[in-house]
């Protein structure tokens, strides 16, 4: 007897960023980039060695670019921003752009959605087409920093 499951059991099937090449503005430490798009959506904020989470140095306008290698169509966008003692001001007023512009942080790609807050998870429809997805803090502040757990990118499925 032959069972076949159906692929949309697969739960990276949409998730177009998983594993793709992240870049920060700035690296705090070892939390590097690519924690943001490893798929692992359950890190939680600790100070011991070893949690993946990427994290900026404090700037003006930490952003974090992801490299999707070819230009496609972005549905969704899910940010999971640290949580720890309560809500980080760090995590306000992101804005995401999606385009072909490969600039770190460029604004001259098309942003998605309006600028938002993250603490938990953020989710945004976006319906622009593009090789880079910049996360960006929209309003400059001299002591910001990024503490991002997961930058989640989705095609559209198939039927919706």
């Amino acid at each position: 007897m032959v069972y076949l499951l159906p692929i949309s059991l697969d739960p990276y099937r949409w998730l177009i960023s998983y594993r793709k090449p992240a870049t920060l503005s700035s690296t705090e430490g070892e939390l590097y980039a690519s924690f943001a798009t490893d798929g692992n959506f359950k890190t939680i904020y600790t100070e011991d060695p070893g949690t993946n989470y990427s994290a900026t140095l404090l700037e003006s306008t930490p952003t974090l670019q992801i490299d999707l290698e070819m230009s496609v169509p972005v549905f969704r966008i899910h940010i999971k921003g640290i949580e720890y003692n309560g809500f980080d001001p760090g995590q306000t007023y992101l804005t995401v752009r999606v385009g072909d512009n490969p600039t770190v942080g460029s604004t001259e790609n098309p942003q998605c959605g309006s600028t938002m807050s993250v603490n938990k998870w953020q989710r945004m429809t976006c319906g622009k087409k593009g090789r880079y997805v910049n996360v960006i803090r929209a309003v400059p502040n001299s002591g910001s920093q990024f503490k991002l757990v997961e930058v989640a990118v989705l095609k559209k499925p198939l039927g919706d």
